[in-house]
C-alpha cells in the first residue's frame, strides 16, 4: 500500500473519531451511536496503519486483492448500522403514533366532546344544519377558538 494512502487514510480515521467526539461533546450523538462511529474510525485506523491485516484477510477469505475485501467490510458494517437505524425509526414511528392518538383522546376528553352527544336546538344554526359534526363545530375548545387553524404557534402544516 502506498505510503501516500496510509496518510490519508490515518489522517481520515482520525477526523472521523475527533468529529465524533465534537458531536457527543454538543449532546448531539447518542453513546450507542457512538460506540459504532469510534468503533469504525478505530478499525479504519488499524487497517492503515497495519495493512498486512488486510492482505491476510484477504488471502484466508479469498478476495482478490484488498481493496475488495476493505469495501466488502466497510459495506457490511454499514448495512448492519443501516439497519439498526431502519430499526430505531421503526419505534419511533409507533412511539410518534401512539402520543398523537393518546393526545387526540386528551383533548376529546378537555373538550367534553363525547360520541353520545345529542344535537342541541338551541346551539345555533350550525346544529341544525349539519347534524352532530355541526354540534361539535360549536363547542370548540379555547384552544381552536385562538388557533383556528389547529395548529401550534410556529408549526406549519405539511
Amino acid at each position: 500500500m502506498l505510503i501516500e494512502l496510509r496518510i490519508l487514510l490515518i489522517i481520515a480515521s482520525a477526523f472521523v473519531f475527533a468529529f465524533v467526539l465534537w458531536k457527543v461533546r454538543k449532546s448531539q450523538m447518542t453513546v450507542e451511536d457512538t460506540f459504532y462511529w469510534v468503533f469504525f474510525s478505530v478499525l479504519l485506523l488499524v487497517l492503515s496503519v497495519f495493512p498486512q491485516i488486510s492482505f491476510f484477510l484477504t488471502k484466508l477469505l479469498g478476495f482478490q486483492a484488498p481493496s475488495n475485501f476493505i469495501f466488502i467490510v466497510i459495506i457490511f458494517l454499514l448495512l448492519i448500522k443501516l439497519f439498526f437505524m431502519s430499526v430505531k425509526i421503526s419505534k419511533l414511528e409507533i412511539k410518534l403514533t401512539h402520543l398523537i392518538q393518546k393526545y387526540a383522546l386528551d383533548r376529546i376528553a378537555v373538550d367534553g366532546i363525547e360520541d353520545s352527544d345529542q344535537p342541541d336546538p338551541s346551539a345555533g344554526s350550525n346544529a341544525g344544519a349539519f347534524g352532530e359534526a355541526g354540534e361539535r363545530a360549536g363547542k370548540r375548545s379555547k384552544y381552536s377558538q385562538e388557533n383556528p387553524q389547529g395548529y401550534l404557534e410556529g408549526e406549519k402544516r405539511k
